[in-house]
């Protein structure tokens, strides 16, 4: 295996990223993956993210910017699946809704920081989803929510 000791990515501004390579990557590291940035990755969206929820079981930081594709149901999996994450950022993802915060309503999560950022569907109904399944929470960024 190149790269034995890899364990951050940052896949930001490629352009068209195919989202078959992005899973292949993640297969390949997803056991060591601890951080992964997706910026600007139009065709990211829930084969990416339910590959990481089954492969990538020691993913703390996860940042998702400006990836249309991403819808919360993708990223419910995800928080499912990831036990050990701890910063979750998702910003500009049009699609994104709080949907994905039903991981919570299940059992709590680890998660120390969450930013949710210009991601029109989201309403108030996650706040009280954070609230309920985020005891070690630090830090909370919301901003350009219309919903909220």
């Amino acid at each position: 295996d190149h790269c034995p000791d890899l364990r951050n990515v940052s896949l930001s501004g490629l352009g068209p990223v195919r989202e078959p390579d992005i899973v292949k990557l993640c297969r390949r590291l997803g056991p060591r993956l601890c951080h992964l940035g997706l910026g600007m990755c139009d065709n990211v969206g829930y084969p990416t993210l339910n590959i990481l929820a089954r492969c990538a079981k020691h993913l703390s930081y996860l940042l998702v910017t400006g990836c249309p594709g991403l819808t919360g149901n993708a990223l419910h999996v995800l928080l499912a699946g990831c036990s050990e994450l701890q910063e979750l950022h998702i910003v500009d993802c049009v699609n994104a809704s709080d949907t994905l915060f039903r991981a919570f309503m299940d059992r709590k999560t680890r998660l120390r920081v969450v930013e949710i950022r210009g991601c029109p569907k989201f309403s108030d109904v996650c706040l009280q989803d954070v609230a309920r399944g985020c005891p070690s929470l630090r830090s909370l960024h919301l901003d350009s929510l219309p919903l909220v």
